[in-house]
């Protein structure tokens, strides 16, 4: 029963991490790509995990190294992905058909990018 869990556990973790890979290459702009990768990759990668501390769950340093590793993938995933984001924006980043809804935000005036919208 063990290894029905662990091997469902790893097809779903490399499943996603697919997906993910495939979203990076099918995305029309960095932002979206940003989107694709941080989310399928965190999820994939937490059930690879997963599926090793079970299977190791005899050995408790393994095991409990794996628990860690899926803690930290969860507290720095959001954060670098939201610092990539950030950058990219003040770097000026082209998007492809969004709205720059936080150009007029009293925070980001003096940061914001202010590009005339295209055909103007």
């Amino acid at each position: 029963m063990t290894e029905i869990i662990v091997s469902t556990l790893l097809l779903l973790g490399c499943l996603f991490t697919l997906v993910a890979g495939i979203g990076l290459v099918r995305m029309p702009d960095f932002y979206c790509r940003m989107q694709a990768i941080g989310k399928g990759t965190t999820l994939g990668v937490a059930l690879v995990m997963l599926g090793v501390a079970i299977y190791f769950a005899d050995t408790p340093g393994a095991s409990s190294r794996a628990i860690v590793v899926i803690l930290f993938l969860f507290v720095t995933s959001p954060a670098s992905g939201q610092m990539l984001s950030r950058a990219a924006y003040l770097l000026r980043t082209e998007k492809s058909d969004t709205k720059d809804s936080m150009a007029n935000h009293p925070a980001w005036r003096k940061y914001a990018p202010t590009r005339p919208p295209k055909g103007e």
